[in-house]
């Protein structure tokens, strides 16, 4: 008889942990609701001596847009095969332009940007951020982000960010 309650507890306990066991699998599932969207992009230029990566992305902000953009230029030190070292650059040599896409129909269209911005001081990245006030309608957005350092000539690319819906 005094193994009976030893089972029921044993039996209580494997109950509990199979519910929080299926309870977690059931959380891993639903699917979030992220207040912002973005994309890392490591190599988006890459060469013998240096590299560029990018930045981009989209956000609630305020509740009514933000974007964010930066680019970091890097380079390779010693006999390292992969740009890890800060690659620091003088002033007007990193540049970034962002632009505020939305979705048009099967398309997309500009809703605000801020042309090329261009660093002042010495830096190996520069970051942009902007708060937009309103968007152009409620849709689905994307920050488009170009950046880029100058070595010579100018490289790397642009990145977006990720669709992600935003109120008026």
């Amino acid at each position: 008889m005094r193994t009976v309650p030893v089972q029921i507890k044993n039996l209580r306990l494997g109950v509990a942990a199979l519910v929080m066991l299926v309870g977690s699998f059931v959380g891993l599932t639903v699917p979030a609701s992220a207040h912002y969207v973005y994309r890392w992009g490591s190599g988006m230029y890459y060469s013998g001596d240096d590299c560029v990566d990018g930045y981009s992305e989209t956000s609630h902000g305020n509740g009514q847009g933000y974007s964010k953009s930066i680019v970091h230029a890097l380079k390779k030190s010693g006999t390292d095969t992969n740009c890890g070292q800060e690659f620091y650059r003088p002033p007007g040599s990193l540049r970034v332009r962002q632009a505020l896409m939305y979705r048009f129909g099967n398309g997309w269209s500009v809703c605000g940007e801020t042309g090329y911005l261009y660093n002042r001081d010495t830096a190996s990245y520069m970051t942009v951020t902007r708060t937009y006030t309103g968007v152009c309608s409620p849709q689905t957005y994307d920050t488009q982000s170009f950046a880029h350092e100058y070595n010579g000539y100018w490289k790397g690319g642009i990145l977006w960010s990720g669709g992600h819906w935003l109120p008026t």
